[in-house]
């Protein structure tokens, strides 16, 4: 799906967003980098205590930096320590691949965590177009509820709110499975400033599980991926050569008739 279909009140996704930012805001004040940090490669994987800490994972021209996570007091959510993040390129686009045991186990209440990251893309002539979010969320037994929502944070008064929301869910009441279930979301940023897409971004997450109470029930998201479009707009001299190439078609076209 190309387009987040808000699925609930508006008052129901100012709390979902409250939430969210209250959780980043705790992160800020626990997280204590180190002296040195190290700069991940492409393709290597990476504990997310390591970058809480301070290091960043850059994939091409994109800078990923700035983690926190805070999970819970209570609830089954991983420490930073069991979270792994890796970046790769595919195709015209980046990708960040966090993996981990993101569950709840029944008695024990819901379980729930908050996950923030910049992205910054360095090379001024590209631009971030768009985001996806897609991941591996499962359930077991007959009343059981996992999701992520999703703040892409652009620095953009219009694209803020529900336009700036995604939502990975799967969520089973009574034995039947909810219409809104969805492994995949997207967002394609609109033209709002003269160029289609951003260089900055606050990606804010918040991950959610209940099992609900029944003795062998279940939720979790074992891995989630984060991906970023992009776009590349030609330099000035390239876009002067490639309008001369045309002119010089036209007049030999013209030439030949």
């Amino acid at each position: 799906m190309n387009r987040h279909v808000d699925r609930t009140p508006c008052t129901s996704a100012s709390r979902t967003i409250g939430a969210m930012l209250a959780i980043v805001a705790a992160s800020l004040l626990l997280a204590a980098p180190r002296a040195e940090a190290a700069i991940i490669p492409a393709g290597q994987v990476v504990s997310l205590a390591d970058l809480i800490a301070g290091d960043t994972i850059v994939v091409g021209d994109k800078v990923f930096s700035n983690f926190n996570y805070t999970p819970s007091l209570t609830g089954d959510m991983p420490t930073a320590g069991d979270v792994s993040v890796s970046g790769i390129v595919v195709g015209n686009a980046v990708r960040l691949q966090i993996s981990g045991n993101f569950h709840d186990d029944p008695g024990n209440g819901v379980s729930e965590a908050g996950l923030s990251f910049d992205v910054d893309v360095t090379d001024p002539l590209r631009f971030i177009t768009g985001v996806k979010l897609s991941g591996t969320v499962t359930t077991t037994g007959d009343d059981a509820e996992v999701h992520i929502d999703e703040l892409v944070n652009t620095g953009q008064q219009p694209l803020l709110g529900k336009d700036a929301l995604l939502r990975i869910e799967r969520k089973v009441i009574g034995g039947v499975l909810s219409p809104f279930n969805q492994s995949f979301d997207s967002l394609t940023f609109p033209d709002t400033h003269g160029i289609v897409g951003f260089q900055h971004l606050e990606i804010i997450k918040n991950i959610f599980a209940d099992a609900g109470s029944f003795t062998f029930n279940a939720g979790r998201v074992t891995t989630f991926i984060q991906e970023f479009e992009q776009v590349e707009i030609p330099e000035p001299t390239t876009m002067a050569l490639a309008g001369l190439s045309g002119i010089a078609l036209v007049i030999v076209a013209r030439r030949r008739r």
